[in-house]
């Protein structure tokens, strides 16, 4: 698949930045899909596993040429076939190839069941139905789609001391690259996470053409590193403490989402011809 000329990329958040809690991406679905039409490759980097971000596409109506994801948190890139540099295999299952940036999951299985255990904690990779309802709080099907993870474990225990003794524990093995302490979980990876992955993605023919514009959007502390890649930079809700970011130069949009991100979407569309981008 030969790279086409465009506008730029979108590197985007999913979860309270593109789609609401409810994870549905309503009216930022035609926003999305309006992107594209202006010649954007959108790109979502996000935790989800590749299964659900195909879900999304397919609710979006996302053509298949147009589906390029970071998933499990820079796990691996995925595109359409012929459309990567090296690509690492085929996913027949959601038709597209992909190239790992980091060890699988199978690669630390033990290790990963060492520190679960430690406490009695729960891996989603491993859950039962049941579980990883109570893990994501998302409805049965969609649950079952999380916790189908290959590249970014998430570890939950009811109770917060097990989770911060899983989170020093995490972080004494060199081999877990990616670890990061969620309100209600620990994820842990062997890979670099969503900046690295950006990074990485840039350096594909698929969107080495679009690097003239990179428009960046996340919610939260844990996408500090989507955000400071961007030459348009946008964080939603207004309410986070962002003072630790260390690229400063973003655009707070006030709203959530999925409003957030048609107003993303404007706002690119009015800048897109000043000399900033």
């Amino acid at each position: 698949m030969e790279a086409r000329p465009c506008s730029g990329v979108i590197f985007t958040d999913l979860d309270n930045t593109l789609v609401g809690p409810g994870g549905e991406a309503g009216e930022a679905g035609e926003a999305y899909l309006e992107a594209l039409d202006l010649g954007y490759r959108v790109v979502p980097v996000t935790s989800k596993s590749i299964y659900e971000i195909v879900e999304l596409w397919d609710s979006i109506g996302v053509p298949p040429g147009e589906r390029i994801a970071l998933a499990e948190s820079g796990g691996a890139i995925y595109g359409p076939r012929g459309s990567l540099a090296r690509p690492t295999g085929f996913n027949s299952e959601v038709g597209l190839e992909y190239t790992a940036l980091g060890k699988p999951l199978a690669s630390i299985d033990a290790l990963l069941d060492s520190l679960a255990e430690t406490c009695g904690a729960v891996r989603l990779s491993k859950a039962d139905a049941t579980e990883a309802q109570l893990i994501t709080g998302l409805p049965r099907e969609r649950a079952a789609l999380a916790a189908r993870r290959e590249y970014l474990e998430v570890i939950w225990s009811r109770s917060q001391e097990c989770l911060d003794t899983i989170l020093r524990k995490a972080l004494r093995h060199r081999e877990l690259t990616y670890v990061h302490r969620a309100p209600r979980t620990v994820q842990i990876a062997a890979h670099r996470g969503k900046g690295r992955a950006i990074d990485a993605a840039l350096q594909e023919p698929l969107l080495t053409p679009c690097a003239k514009v990179v428009v960046t959007a996340g919610d939260s502390s844990h996408d500090m590193p989507i955000i400071e890649r961007g030459m348009l930079a946008f964080r939603v809700d207004y309410n986070r403490d962002w003072r630790r970011l260390v690229k400063p130069t973003y655009m707070v949009i006030p709203y959530e989402a999925p409003k957030a991100w048609t107003i993303l979407i404007e706002t690119v569309k009015t800048r897109s011809h000043t000399p900033s981008l």
